[in-house]
């Protein structure tokens, strides 16, 4: 790069043969052509730098509105998220309330259960039919129950309801009708029970006629 300044001068005149002003004035020229040379490379400097940091800002810059982009997905997502948890949250009281509801329900099932069967129990000891023990039991209760008093022709309205009332006290009572044999045109109705090892016929006046059972099978 040329600095404008003529050195051929020094070569024709010589150093000595200049004059002083002379040579200062070419020398205040040549540092004022280096400080402008020089200002000009700190001003490439500077430029080359500003425009390397304008990119890496630049760089920056969309790195940061990438993140900011990312970050409202992430705030979208995480409300999305709360509504989700909040509704399952609901559901899971809900399904929660209506599990404690079917235990309540079971344990009063339960509890009714165990009360049925109870009763049952008892129902099935006081009420499942059975023969009389004894003679004495069969009388004991005849005694207490006849005679049935029965509109004429209501005899066998009269012997079944004799029948229910030893079955509603748990006894076995059997009605049934046979010709009679001294007048082949009527017939009589009888009740037959078992008391003891006997079979007895009882009529609805309170008539017991016992017949022992091995005596009966002979």
């Amino acid at each position: 790069m040329s600095s404008g300044v003529d050195f051929s001068l020094f070569v024709e005149k010589g150093v000595k043969a200049m004059k002083m002003p002379e040579i200062m004035k070419i020398l205040q020229t040549m540092k004022r052509r280096w400080k402008l040379i020089g200002v000009a490379i700190l001003c490439l400097a500077a430029i080359a730098v500003i425009c390397a940091q304008w990119h890496g800002y630049a760089e920056l810059r969309a790195d940061y509105l990438k993140l900011q982009t990312n970050y409202k997905n992430l705030q979208t997502d995480y409300g999305n998220l709360q509504t989700t948890y909040g509704k399952l949250q609901t559901d899971y009281e809900k399904l929660q309330a209506d599990y404690n509801g079917l235990l309540e329900e079971k344990s009063s099932l339960e509890t009714a259960l165990a009360a049925t069967q109870a009763e049952l129990s008892q129902v099935k000891e006081g009420y499942s039919p059975r023969y009389f023990n004894s003679l004495d039991e069969l009388r004991g209760w005849v005694g207490s129950h006849c005679p049935v008093s029965y509109p004429k022709g209501a005899l066998l309205d009269a012997s079944l309801a004799l029948q229910r009332a030893a079955l509603n006290d748990g006894y076995i009572w059997s009605v049934f009708i046979e010709p009679n044999r001294m007048a082949p045109m009527r017939y009589d109705i009888i009740s037959c029970v078992i008391a003891g090892d006997f079979i007895c016929y009882v009529t609805i006046d309170g008539n017991i006629e016992p017949y022992e059972r091995n005596f009966l099978v002979r």
